[in-house]
């Protein structure tokens, strides 16, 4: 493996990447900034999709890479052993409300169990967590009034700031609107769900190779 990367130029090439859409929004833009530090002519080609098609994609070889998160509630990937697995540190899935919602959280983080709510799929990769879980206004099965149901993770983030309802997001989606004030976490009252960020990446491939190098083994 080190040999391929020592002989491969990876600024002659562009290594595409699938990814799940969360990951493309939060992640990835601090990956690519690190990438660029040490390989200066390197360049991207995104994929965002859902997890099923991200792996798809990944195990045709129509991407060399692939970004998403791992869970323990979650059927666990499995690829052969041309696969490397790296990670690039842990996120969490964590309840939220912002735009007029935020006047509904009482004192000490409780919201009226009627709220309206911005749900996953069950069968979506979020969804699949928070079912598990059992977690109130994650899924439609858990959520007295869900106004909307999607498995795009930055729709959600949109409708959220609007206001539109209690929404589960990754802690790295909504980090500054929490620090802002324009995000209230419920995760006092509702919990939260860890997630790994994990990165995989083809062995047969000398960029992937290269960018594995860097970024499979971020700390934690």
């Amino acid at each position: 493996m080190r040999t391929k990367i020592v002989h491969h130029d990876p600024k002659a090439n562009t290594v595409r990447i699938a990814a799940q859409h969360a990951q493309v929004f939060s992640r990835f833009p601090d990956m690519a900034l690190k990438a660029r530090k040490k390989l200066p002519g390197i360049k991207f080609r995104l994929h965002p999709a859902n997890l099923s098609d991200c792996v798809s994609m990944f195990l045709r070889k129509d991407a060399s890479m692939l970004l998403c998160y791992e869970s323990e509630l979650a059927e666990p990937l499995e690829f052969g052993a041309n696969v490397l697995r790296g990670s690039w540190g842990r996120d969490y899935l964590i309840p939220v409300v912002g735009g007029s919602m935020r006047f509904a959280v009482k004192d000490g983080g409780d919201i009226p169990a009627d709220s309206p709510s911005v749900v996953y799929p069950d069968n979506s990769y979020f969804g699949q967590v928070l079912r598990k879980k059992e977690r109130l206004f994650g899924t439609a099965g858990f959520s007295t009034n869900p106004i909307c149901e999607t498995a795009f993770s930055t729709g959600i983030r949109e409708m959220l700031l609007k206001g539109l309802g209690v929404a589960w997001l990754p802690f790295s989606m909504v980090h500054n609107e929490l620090q802002s004030g324009d995000v209230i976490s419920l995760e006092n009252r509702l919990g939260k769900e860890p997630m790994d960020v994990a990165i995989y990446a083809d062995r047969n491939n000398p960029t992937a190779l290269s960018l594995f190098d860097i970024w499979g083994s971020a700390p934690k």
